[in-house]
């Protein structure tokens, strides 16, 4: 049986910065599932800077690898993930679908705003943020996205719950 890759989870907000355990993407795929109120509260507020201020009390997790904290400087392990973020999407079903059926796609699910998409792809695991961030922009241009925040190419960024 095939040990599975792990990645950090971080509870309590995006202000802590100490992982609170490591966790598999199976894991993590059953997090997404369960019902989480402050996404339905983020996904009604109509205000975005009140609802960027409900989204900083999401946990998070850290999907290229486990670290120390929540610094590219302290990576213990690559996980071999990549993740994209997907912004304000006008057709969301459209480009859902697209990356559906991209053969790289590993998983897919819509952001905590309702109005995006994190796509997580599966990559050799990495041991730096240069090594990661090569990985990332060549998954990047094969995927051509126009709103695929480039943000996300930092190994040690945050991906809400």
């Amino acid at each position: 049986m095939k040990i599975q890759n792990k990645f950090n989870l971080y509870e309590n907000g995006i202000k802590n910065i100490i992982p609170s355990k490591e966790i598999t993407i199976f894991e993590f795929l059953d997090l997404l599932k369960s019902e989480n109120k402050l996404v339905e509260l983020i996904r009604l507020e109509q205000d975005k800077a009140k609802r960027d201020l409900l989204k900083q009390k999401l946990s998070y997790v850290t999907f290229a690898g486990c670290f120390t904290k929540r610094t590219k400087k302290a990576l213990i392990k690559g996980s071999g993930f990549a993740c994209f973020d997907i912004d304000d999407v006008e057709n969301l079903d459209d480009i859902k679908q697209q990356i559906i059926k991209n053969k790289y796609t590993h998983c897919l699910f819509i952001s905590p705003s309702g109005n995006g998409l994190k796509c997580i792809v599966k990559i050799p695991e990495v041991k730096s943020d240069e090594e990661y961030k090569q990985y990332w922009i060549s998954i990047a241009r094969h995927y051509d996205l126009d709103c695929n925040d480039e943000a996300n190419k930092d190994i040690s960024r945050a991906c809400y719950l």
